[in-house]
């Protein structure tokens, strides 16, 4: 009887090793994956920050870069579409999405889902509101920053009036 408990005891031991060292194995893998993971959406979120900053600076932007103002998140930019002539015609919204492919991937407006469409139209309505702007025509549109695998820019694609949020 000895002999089989302290086999029994040797076994079992034996077997929690194993799953220790496994373990130990598992979480250094899943760590390191994680890790790249987090440096590469992280980089991403970098270069798409910078790219709404220096958006309105390339030429083939679509507004007058003195008409811009950029107001960060969740509302990149503000276009007072005309007030460098001194006559604001509307005000814009503009989502900026920056993307490395627009032939394999998903249209940029699909990538403002519905529930960011309300949050932006509230604080849109919101913004018009405090600034006195309540009756100017606005609208919503999403620029599409395409770069290159060292992040350059390759292409601006314009969408203008890519959603529009219910009734205010």
């Amino acid at each position: 009887m000895p002999t089989i408990l302290s086999g029994l005891i040797a076994g079992v031991a034996i077997g929690l090793l194993a799953a220790w060292v496994y373990l130990l194995f598992w979480k250094a893998r899943y760590t390191s994956i994680i890790r790249a993971d987090a440096v590469q959406r992280s980089q991403a979120v970098t270069a798409g920050k910078v790219h709404e900053q220096l958006i309105p600076y390339l030429p083939s932007f679509p507004y007058n870069p003195k008409d811009v103002r950029f107001l960060g998140s969740p509302i990149d930019l503000v276009v007072f579409d005309g007030l460098a002539e001194g006559q604001v015609r509307r005000v814009v919204f503009v989502e900026v999405k920056t993307r490395r492919d627009l032939e394999n991937a998903p249209p940029p407006q699909a990538s403002v889902h519905t529930r960011k469409q309300n949050k932006l139209g509230k604080l849109a309505q919101s913004y018009l509101r405090s600034k006195r702007l309540r009756e100017q025509p606005c609208r919503f549109d999403v620029v599409a920053v395409v770069v290159n695998d060292e992040g350059g820019v390759t292409a601006i694609r314009h969408i203008p009036n890519a959603f529009s949020v219910a009734a205010w």
